[in-house]
């Protein structure tokens, strides 16, 4: 599917040119997961907050564009594959802890957007914790 050019300056207005890829050797890498199906994305975006994540969604219902959420593509099953020529939204930019509560009795509880796994880990590890079950976070709702 031929990305439009309207789709296009939508989805660059939402989360800014230069995170918004549409090029044939981007677009490629976003073509599979860990499995064997592929299929080639009209594009890949990369938002930063819900709010742009929101507006990618809603750019792509208005231009009737199938869509794809997609992490780091490790999945074995296809389910992040870009059917139909979707708009894959890469929420791998989303990486900011938002909060966190130290005086909760349960365990240690957050708010963060959903990629910094890595960076809690650092960051805990710096502040003297382990990474357990004993942190309990919780994902911001789109």
């Amino acid at each position: 599917m031929i990305l439009s050019a309207g789709l296009l300056d939508r989805l660059q207005a939402t989360v800014g040119a230069e995170d918004v890829l549409f090029k044939e050797p981007d677009l490629q890498l976003y073509s599979y997961d860990s499995g064997l199906d592929r299929a080639m994305p009209s594009a890949i975006a990369f938002p930063k907050t819900p709010e742009e994540t929101a507006g990618l969604v809603k750019a792509c219902v208005k231009h009737q564009i199938p869509y794809v959420a997609r992490g780091a593509g490790t999945n074995l099953c296809g389910g992040t594959v870009p059917l139909k020529g979707a708009v894959v939204i890469a929420p791998t930019k989303m990486n900011k802890m938002l909060a966190v509560d130290f005086s909760c009795r349960e365990g240690r509880q957050g708010k963060i957007y959903p990629r910094p796994l890595a960076f809690l880990k650092a960051f805990f590890g710096f502040l003297g914790f382990w990474w357990v079950g004993g942190f309990c976070f919780d994902t911001l709702p789109l």
